[in-house]
């Protein structure tokens, strides 16, 4: 009796691997460089302060100092101000607001 059995069987095994287009390939290269500056680089927008906040914790009191900021689309960010930055902040300042993250970087007044 011969035994025609081989494996991996015909048609099976790994799939064939996709090759992605020019446009696609190009659309997640920008995708991903928008990420990368918004994340590494920091973002910049026009924002007004909403409200400023101060937390105060620990023995040796410690301060911490906030302040939250709308966009023109309505979303509201709290961010951790730096203590020597958070006295020029204003309620009702707009301007361009800079940030990392969750990380303030700076704010313009216009």
């Amino acid at each position: 009796m011969e035994n025609n059995y081989q494996w991996p069987p015909q048609g099976e095994g790994k799939p064939p691997k996709k090759k992605i287009s020019a446009k696609k390939l190009g659309t997640r290269i920008i995708i991903g460089m928008l990420i990368f500056f918004v994340i590494i680089g920091g973002l910049t927008c026009d924002a007004t302060v909403v409200t400023k906040r101060t937390h105060v914790w620990g023995d040796h009191s410690r301060t911490n100092y906030y302040a939250t900021f709308q966009f023109e689309s309505g979303d509201r960010l709290e961010l951790e101000i730096p203590r020597d930055r958070f006295g020029y902040l204003v309620e009702g300042d707009t301007g361009k607001l800079s940030f990392q993250g969750t990380r303030f970087l700076g704010f313009e007044r216009q």
